[in-house]
């Protein structure tokens, strides 16, 4: 099987976000509705990702942690929903992911909890070295540089192991 560019997959996600605000708009529910079918929608999904960690791993003891997170999670989609009739399709689409941003300051602010040494890497550093190497005109393949290496090695689960480009 043929590997799917990682920059084509992010693209692609940025769009599915981006819409995302803007057709619920259009199916005109209230945010309560809205938020219960995303919930619903992914619930047979999540389920067999549980089963199968559980089976892995053995019982959690979270002590009702993940309880708690998934009603968290559900008044964050109902809160989401609201805001996209009080400020807009747009507004609320950027919004909703200031969290890429906002949930690790919250998390150094109130565990004192440190960002990993892979996760402080500069993507965009590594973005600029990756896309400036020179295309090798007998493979069509570029060179692997220092950066790309580094990049790598940051993400090891990751399908292509290329997470900077």
């Amino acid at each position: 099987m043929r590997k799917i560019d990682p920059r084509l997959l992010a693209i692609a996600g940025a769009a599915f976000i981006s819409v995302s605000a803007i057709l619920f708009r259009l199916s005109g529910v209230s945010s309560g509705t809205g938020a219960f079918f995303r919930c619903a929608l992914a619930m047979p999904v999540l389920l067999a990702l549980a089963l199968r960690e559980r089976r892995r791993r053995g019982r959690a003891a979270g002590g009702g942690l993940d309880v708690l997170a998934g009603v968290l999670l559900g008044v964050d989609l109902v809160l989401w929903g609201a805001s996209i009739g009080l400020v807009g399709a747009g507004i609320a689409t950027v919004l909703v992911n200031v969290q890429v941003v906002v949930v690790p300051l919250l998390a150094a602010a109130v565990f004192r909890e440190r960002p990993s040494r892979t996760s402080r890497r500069p993507p965009v550093r590594c973005s600029r070295a990756w896309r400036s190497r020179a295309v090798s005109p007998t493979t069509g393949r570029r060179p692997p540089t220092r950066c790309a290496a580094r990049c790598s090695a940051s993400a090891p689960g990751s399908p292509t192991g290329d997470t900077c480009s």
